[in-house]
């Protein structure tokens, strides 16, 4: 599993992302977490807090985990 996170989302807080993380693991879940110092919904073009930078790097992300992992 990957997880995409923003460090000021008011609604998947910091605390909660590290208690997700924790639980998966403790359910031997493979589990990578990467959190942007960015808002909510960076990722969005139409969100006044866009975050260009944050989102090419997650995009990366996104892209070598699902040719890892989807890859035939």
């Amino acid at each position: 599993m990957l997880g995409i996170f923003a460090v000021r989302d008011g609604w998947i807080t910091p605390a909660k992302v590290k208690e997700f993380e924790v639980t998966m693991k403790k359910a031997s879940k493979r589990i990578t977490v990467k959190m942007y110092d960015a808002d909510h919904a960076f990722a969005n073009p139409s969100n006044p807090k866009f975050d260009k930078t944050a989102t090419a790097d997650a995009h990366k992300h996104v892209v070598e985990f699902l040719k890892k992992y989807l890859a035939s």
